[in-house]
């Protein structure tokens, strides 16, 4: 029983790191996370959030294990900026940021 948990743990991750699929009729269709590279538009940076939390909620993912994934996805400025903002925290003792949502 224990093995069963582990093993649906294991292809629950696999999943959201590699990328969640489908199958529709015969065919598997790939589902992949939204990247996002910190362009200063709100529009997009709203548009992300929410292809996020259809992905998230497509593979069923837990609140704890949100942010985690999802600075995965951040490239360039916004990957900058995430690693900024974790610097900050550590240096005022402050928590991480380890909830998603508003």
């Amino acid at each position: 029983m224990e093995t069963m948990r582990i093993k649906r743990t294991i292809e629950r991750v696999s999943e959201m790191i590699v990328g969640a699929s489908i199958t529709i009729g015969s065919q598997k269709v790939k589902i992949e996370a939204p990247t996002f590279d910190g362009i200063y538009d709100p529009q997009v940076s709203n548009e992300w959030l929410a292809d996020m939390n259809h992905y998230f909620d497509w593979n069923h993912t837990d609140d704890e294990h949100r942010v985690k994934f999802a600075k995965m996805k951040l490239q360039g400025k916004a990957k900058i900026y995430w690693m900024s903002i974790e610097r900050q925290c550590a240096r005022q003792n402050r928590v991480p940021i380890d909830m998603w949502g508003p």
